[in-house]
């Protein structure tokens, strides 16, 4: 499965939605109305299926955002 799939299938099971209103231009907060907690699950279950660590820093605003990152950090894990 693609990283914006499964990025998309975690985001959606964290949200209680279905995966339809989970699309790549799909707004976290603006589209899937996430307050601050669900923001910190979604981050928490993305690094325990993706076994990485996302930067708390880094707005993500997208669903494409979160996945373009998360390939870049692979990418970067697979280089060492």
């Amino acid at each position: 499965m693609s990283t914006i799939n499964r990025v998309r299938a975690v985001i959606a099971e964290q949200m209680s939605c279905d995966l339809d209103d989970v699309m790549p231009s799909t707004r976290i907060e603006k589209d899937l109305m996430a307050d601050s907690l669900d923001v910190v699950e979604i981050s928490m279950a993305l690094e325990e299926e993706f076994e990485i660590e996302l930067d708390d820093s880094k707005p993500y605003v997208t669903v494409m955002d979160i996945a373009a990152e998360i390939d870049n950090i692979l990418e970067r894990k697979s280089e060492k």
